[in-house]
């Protein structure tokens, strides 16, 4: 993941401290490199975590022609596809990124390039030429993407924390609290005053002549539905294929890739799946770790299962003892996930990966 943050100041000078400080706050999402960009009464900031062309080529905020910048946070699993779709139409590309890619979609399809790409993304472009700014998110909202807005500002941002730069304080919304995370994300809603969610499918279009905004959708789920066929073995077969290129797809990477294991049905097909693509000469033997972690918690049901799946592909599991934390640890948790939900054992789960010098996990 990486961080990506923006301001746009309405009646203020601009501050370039505030953007400095929001990627000091979400510099444990990219930290590999930092960058920021200034136009007229905009700034942009990025933290880059790098998975794809580890050079400094992959630096944002990006630009391959001055005009057209990008911050992106995500990963687009078809672009070497894209890729050379905008090679045949004379597109120049000066690293490896998907962010290249992403950046010369736009520039070529304008808002048509979100309905070619599959992947996950929280991104945006500016153009300089028209003095505009547009803020998107993908059709899951897997890629977070949050919003605040008052009379000074307006802001996005990767994480919540990252608006107390702008302000030394965030007011709750009484109306919001109580209500479980899940709800608010799928009414596009926080528990503060002044932020809210880009909902998942849409973007915001900001002419900053003006600061006025216009949020337009442009995701339609109901135009790709699969199809299902009447024979039980031929949806068996085309299941299976989606799931194989699925996984495959998530296996482009120039750092490690690792994985975990419950033994529960997603992370056990989805290691099965990799062990199969393994043996199947489909991998980077040296970016792919399969020695899966177990994390063993109270209660656990599935254990045996995933003990008995790695011996099965001989792969050497590490299995965690799960323990409860003290009240600082819940605290740091709860800061760096911004939920109080209880994702605090794949917190502890991908501590141990990065440990392990993980930088990607593919699991259920």
């Amino acid at each position: 993941m990486c961080g990506i943050s923006g301001i746009v100041f309405k009646k203020n000078n601009v501050d370039n401290h505030k953007i400095i400080c929001m990627n000091e706050i979400l510099s444990h999402r990219g930290p590999d490199n930092s960058g920021y960009l200034k136009h007229k009464n905009l700034l942009l900031g990025h933290t880059r975590l790098s998975i794809i062309d580890l050079s400094s080529k992959g630096a944002q905020p990006m630009s391959n022609d001055g005009r057209f910048w990008i911050i992106y946070n995500g990963e687009i699993y078809n672009y070497l596809d894209l890729k050379e779709e905008l090679i045949q139409k004379n597109y120049k590309f000066y690293s490896d990124t998907d962010t290249e890619v992403v950046l010369n979609a736009y520039i070529e399809w304008k808002e048509k390039c979100f309905e070619k790409f599959n992947g996950e993304w929280a991104l945006s472009i500016l153009d300089k030429k028209e003095n505009t700014l547009i803020i998107c998110r993908d059709g899951i909202g897997y890629k977070p993407c949050y919003i605040y807005e008052d009379d000074l500002y307006f802001s996005f941002s990767s994480e919540i924390k990252s608006f107390y730069c702008l302000h030394s304080s965030l007011n709750f919304n009484l109306s919001n609290i109580g209500i479980i995370p899940e709800t608010l994300s799928y009414s596009s809603k926080t528990v503060f005053t002044n932020v809210s969610q880009l909902t998942q499918g849409r973007l915001i279009k900001i002419n900053l002549h003006d600061n006025k905004k216009k949020v337009l959708r442009w995701d339609y789920p109901l135009h790709n539905l699969p199809k299902i066929h009447s024979s039980y073995k031929e949806n068996t077969k085309n299941y299976f294929d989606l799931l194989y290129t699925s996984t495959k797809l998530r296996l482009n990477s120039d750092v490690k890739i690792g994985t975990s294991l419950s033994g529960g049905l997603d992370s056990s097909a989805i290691f099965t799946l990799l062990n199969l693509l393994d043996s199947n000469d489909e991998t980077k033997k040296n970016k792919l770790d399969l020695s899966p972690i177990i994390m063993n918690y109270a209660d656990m049901k599935s254990k045996n299962e995933a003990l008995e799946l790695s011996k099965m592909y001989k792969r050497k599991y590490k299995i965690i003892e799960n323990h409860d934390e003290d009240i600082d640890q819940t605290k740091n948790i709860i800061s760096s996930l911004e939920t109080i939900e209880e994702y605090f054992m794949q917190f502890n789960l991908y501590k141990h990966q990065s440990e392990r010098g993980i930088k990607v996990s593919l699991d259920g």
